[in-house]
């Protein structure tokens, strides 16, 4: 395709068939970075935040040279950047076209695969969840005026990044232990990454179980800025 990029046409013409086809795999090349689960998760995790390998390499569980072979693929895509810091080489979203296309893609998969509906409506489909722009408003609204408490419940150096208003720092790893720093009167939201990440779940859950009025917002930082919602940062 880089060779079809230097071809000269007349100003005005149509373009080629042979144009056309490089456009198309173009497309392609990005589609097919995005065809593995690693690579979407990687994505998620880089949705508003900056990471470095190792860190990626923990939140993944997936082997070192595995990722960054993921890593590259969305790299040469034009997906991610990365910069160098010391020794380290950290990466961020390339496009803030990138994170919106991720959430097409799951609406459409919910939408074209019964399967994919079937999971998200029987393990995400909880009667605790706070999803979509208008209920994200109305919480915005109770964070404002007291009435509710919101927890974060991502490492600490995502949460110091960017956070919801108000909001609280409980990494998951630490919530069982730190249950006694939440006060009982008022109820809980609890969110992490996303509307299938598995933290906010299991917070509140853990929440639940311990006698807590909790509910979960199906939405990450990242989306919630791209409602138009004020971030503390």
């Amino acid at each position: 395709m880089s060779d079809l990029l230097h071809i000269p046409g007349p100003r005005g013409a149509a373009p080629s068939v042979e144009i056309r086809d490089a456009l198309f795999e173009g497309f392609a090349k990005v589609a097919q970075a995005l065809a593995h689960p690693t690579r979407l998760h990687l994505l998620g995790l880089l949705d508003y935040a900056e990471h470095p390998v190792e860190k990626l390499v923990e939140q993944t569980g997936a082997q070192f040279a595995s990722v960054s072979a993921h890593l590259k693929v969305l790299r040469e895509a034009g997906l991610v950047r990365s910069r160098r810091e010391g020794r380290r080489i950290v990466y961020s979203i390339a496009h803030a076209e990138v994170p919106s296309l991720i959430h097409s893609l799951r609406q459409l998969s919910a939408i074209a695969l019964p399967e994919i509906r079937l999971l998200v409506e029987t393990h995400y489909r909880d009667h605790e969840v706070i999803e979509g722009v208008d209920a994200a408003e109305k919480l915005l609204a109770q964070i404002q005026r007291s009435r509710c408490l919101v927890i974060d419940l991502r490492p600490h150096e995502e949460f110091q990044r960017a956070h919801l208003p108000r909001a609280r720092s409980f990494p998951l790893q630490e919530l069982g232990d730190r249950l006694h720093e939440i006060p009982r009167d008022k109820p809980v939201v609890a969110y992490c990454r996303g509307p299938f990440c598995l933290a906010a779940l299991r917070g509140v859950r853990l929440l639940l179980g311990a006698g807590y009025q909790a509910r979960r917002l199906a939405m990450s930082v990242g989306d919630w800025a791209r409602a138009g919602l004020p971030l503390k940062t």
